[in-house]
C-alpha cells in the first residue's frame, strides 16, 4: 500500500514545485519589465533636464 501512496504523492509535489516555480518566475518578469520601465522613465528625466 505503501509504494502506491508514495508514487500517487510525488505527481502532486512535482505538480507543487513547478507551479511554484512558474510564479516565481512570472514575477520575476513582472519585476523586471516594471524596472525597465522606471530605468526608461529615468533616462527619459535626465534627457529633459539636459535640454
Amino acid at each position: 500500500m505503501k509504494p502506491q501512496n508514495q508514487s500517487a504523492h510525488c505527481p502532486i509535489s512535482i505538480l507543487s514545485k513547478s507551479l511554484m516555480f512558474s510564479f516565481l518566475f512570472l514575477s520575476l518578469l513582472r519585476e523586471t519589465k516594471q524596472w525597465n520601465k522606471k530605468k526608461i522613465l529615468i533616462k527619459n528625466q535626465k534627457y529633459f533636464a539636459k535640454h
